[in-house]
């Protein structure tokens, strides 16, 4: 249902020069999912958002996620890459022929953690990259949503994302 490939929960991860073909995920991260899992106790929760990955010079062809409108929250993240926390650098990476519901090629989103004082940020940094051929259901290709929508001054509660030097190409 998520992470179809890969399904980051803790730490750091780093692909580089693959392939990924014809997978599909219900819900989303069909090949790579990060979501961090819940810290045990509230001396845990610094390390809630701390997941980084770095994924380049990868090619991502014919990939499907997030399959229909009835499958997982409506909006909610459904990329080809999914973030829900942490940082995420795509470098020189290919997408073709991608469909999606939100967010086809990368959905971003932070969401609180059990203790509400504690937000996860999530981060992506996005150069060099070509989007082809690739489509969507709802709320675009790259997708970028904060805690629930509230974009406060508490730069904890935010989503941010920097894109450069990247081709939409029959989108």
């Amino acid at each position: 249902a998520f992470g179809a490939d890969i399904y980051l929960a803790e730490g750091n991860l780093t692909v580089d020069g693959c392939t990924f073909n014809s997978t599909t995920a219900t819900y989303g991260g069909a090949c790579l999912a990060m979501n961090s899992k819940s810290p045990a106790g509230e001396k845990d929760a610094e390390a809630y958002a701390k997941l980084k990955a770095v994924v380049k010079n990868c090619t991502f062809n014919n990939i499907k996620t997030g399959t229909s409108l009835t499958d997982g929250a409506e909006d909610g993240p459904c990329g080809v890459i999914s973030c829900v926390h942490g940082d995420i650098t795509v470098e020189g990476c290919a997408f073709d022929g991608c469909e999606g519901k939100s967010g086809t090629i990368v959905a971003l989103a932070s969401r609180p953690s059990r203790w509400g004082y504690k937000f996860g940020n999530a981060l992506l940094k996005m150069n060099n990259c070509v989007i082809k051929n690739s489509s969507l259901v709802r709320l675009g290709l790259i997708y970028i949503n904060g805690k629930d929508g509230d974009w406060s001054d508490d730069p904890s509660r935010r989503s941010a994302a920097f894109i450069n030097n990247t081709a939409f190409i029959n989108t």
